[in-house]
């Protein structure tokens, strides 16, 4: 019992990343100035590992996501700015991009710039640039897309969306809470566009009630929060 106690015990630790560089609980943001000068903007239930030394400026993202906004390396000859995740290597070449890693799928988007990516399985390359966004596991890449708009509106407090199903729009909001926020399957594959505040997901849910003439159903303490379709519709 107490080797099996020890392993969940580290296996929880593990997945709450209490020993990460960095990290922001759920509902939390926090800007970061690293040493180079670069920043580093985490978005809710983030956590990264900064690793600088004298050959390259490394962070490693464990999961969540982040806004990375490079700097000149003050040092001579300049070191590689690199932010790794589980999927893979992705080298800065002077630029501004959003990572977001969750289920073993990194996604990186390209704000300014470009940014080199080199697969953590097979050593596969590709530079994506300012304007384009693309998925990636440690094996695979998935095809090149133009970026998505208001792709960084979470470092302001937004979630923006343009036709995204009803169940990734509520999955989205989740991270910013505790509580299990889901929808019945007759209305998941609904499209919904629109601006929504991740401070209070609340106020999201209720915005996409009123919109889409839904009902929402709650938990006893905020447990879980459902929506449905109206009764008129």
């Amino acid at each position: 019992v107490a080797p099996l106690g020890g392993w969940l015990a580290w296996r929880l630790y593990d997945a709450a990343a209490w020993d990460a560089s960095v990290r922001t609980a759920v509902g939390e943001r926090l800007r970061h100035v690293l040493d180079d000068g670069s920043v580093l903007h985490l978005d809710t239930d983030t956590a990264v590992d900064i690793a600088f030394d004298s050959q390259q400026r490394l962070l490693r993202l464990r999961h969540g996501q982040v806004l990375v906004e490079t700097a000149a390396d003050p040092r001579q000859p300049a070191r590689p700015f690199v932010l790794a995740s589980p999927a893979g290597r992705m080298q800065a070449l002077g630029t501004r991009f959003n990572v977001q890693h969750a289920d073993a799928t990194t996604r990186l988007a390209v704000l300014e710039g470009a940014v080199r990516i080199v697969l953590a399985a097979t050593g596969q390359q590709r530079v994506v640039e300012a304007g384009t966004q693309v998925g990636f596991r440690a094996d695979a890449f998935a095809p090149t897309q133009a970026i998505a708009a208001g792709v960084d509106a979470w470092r302001h407090g937004m979630l923006v969306v343009d036709a995204q199903p009803l169940r990734r729009v509520l999955e989205q909001l989740g991270r910013y809470q505790t509580g299990w926020l889901a929808c019945d399957d007759a209305i998941a594959s609904q499209r919904v566009s629109g601006a929504f505040p991740v401070d209070d997901p609340d106020r999201s849910v209720a915005m996409l009630a009123a919109i889409h003439g839904l009902e929402i159903q709650r938990g006893p303490g905020g447990l879980w929060t459902r929506l449905r379709a109206g009764t008129s519709r």
